[in-house]
């Protein structure tokens, strides 16, 4: 990589392990890198914003796993224990139940309560920042769950309490990140803001397609949490190496208002060329005399065309 390109690709973020240093310096014009935004966009939603949504289907895999079946009496953790396979991904008591229910809770609450949060930390610090936060307290949560479901009979409650609530306040972080992109590629737009609201919703499914490779495919809670860490990982990585920093934020929006700024004037003293001056002709040879003068050449090259000189069309 050039020292140029090395230093317009610099940035004041540490970027996440795993990260492609390649994709950051793909130019935001680049085909490519407007593809692959999309496309992680989506992924990155789907695979970590919006996990909490399903929880219905964790509670046979947690209800299997054995967790918070320290609520329950002895007796009633002895007969829980007894059960055939097959039945262990009920409920053994109602103080366990009761546990389940308040998770869902808290984990729900934190998705819809950090919403704003977020979007002063994409405006104050950017989306770059805005992912690493939530792609550290994602991955987290995942690993979580995880390492608690591979201690087996030893398992930490509190870790349960703490891995979940971190899944949903999460979510909602990487969904506002990802909006971004909508910023950078605004034909794009369109698709991207419906794209990441879909998949915000589709996340729920995640949770279902754990149960059914814990239910169908024998796989433990331990191994899938880990394998779904392994995909967040990449997915994450590669998503955040695309989105810009608070400082490349600001470049561009300065220079869209340049962009404005250049482009609506001229248009709208052409306008009035257009209706006032009476001849085509007379038009261009205006153009001809102001093209040494940018903004002025701008101003006549959209006058002449629309008053139908062919040579400016």
């Amino acid at each position: 990589m050039s020292p140029a390109l090395r230093s317009r690709c610099a940035d004041e973020t540490p970027a996440p392990s795993g990260s492609d240093g390649c994709l950051r310096c793909l130019p935001p014009s680049s085909k490519l890198r407007q593809y692959l935004s999309v496309a992680l966009a989506g992924l990155a939603v789907f695979s970590m914003g919006g996990l909490c949504f399903g929880f219905d289907s964790m509670y046979p895999i947690l209800y299997s796993s054995g967790a918070f079946v320290h609520y329950c009496s002895a007796e009633e953790e002895a007969s829980c224990a007894a059960r055939p396979l097959e039945l262990r991904d009920s409920k053994c008591c109602e103080k366990q139940l009761s546990a389940f229910v308040t998770l869902t809770s808290v984990s729900l609450f934190g998705a819809d309560g950090v919403m704003v949060l977020y979007g002063e930390l994409v405006d104050r610090a950017g989306p770059r920042w805005c992912m690493s936060v939530a792609l550290a307290l994602a991955w987290l949560g995942i690993g979580l769950i995880s390492f608690n479901a591979s201690l087996m009979k030893n398992q930490i409650d509190m870790l349960w309490l703490l891995a979940f609530p971190l899944l949903g306040i999460s979510g909602p972080g990487i969904f506002m990140a990802v909006l971004s992109f909508g910023e950078v590629y605004p034909r794009l737009e369109p698709i991207i803001t419906p794209l990441a609201a879909s998949m915000f919703d589709g996340s729920a499914f995640v949770f279902l397609f754990w149960k059914l490779l814990f239910q169908l495919g024998g796989f433990s809670l331990a191994f899938i949490a880990a394998l779904w860490l392994a995909v967040s990982l990449v997915v994450g990585a590669f998503t955040w190496s695309l989105l810009l920093s608070h400082r490349q934020t600001e470049a561009m929006r300065e220079e869209h208002k340049q962009h404005e700024v250049r482009h609506s004037v001229p248009r709208l003293i052409a306008s009035c060329m257009c209706q006032h001056v009476p001849s085509p002709v007379l038009v261009q040879t205006i153009y001809s005399f102001m093209t040494p003068l940018p903004l002025l050449a701008e101003i006549c090259r959209v006058a002449a065309h629309c008053r139908g000189c062919p040579a400016y069309h």
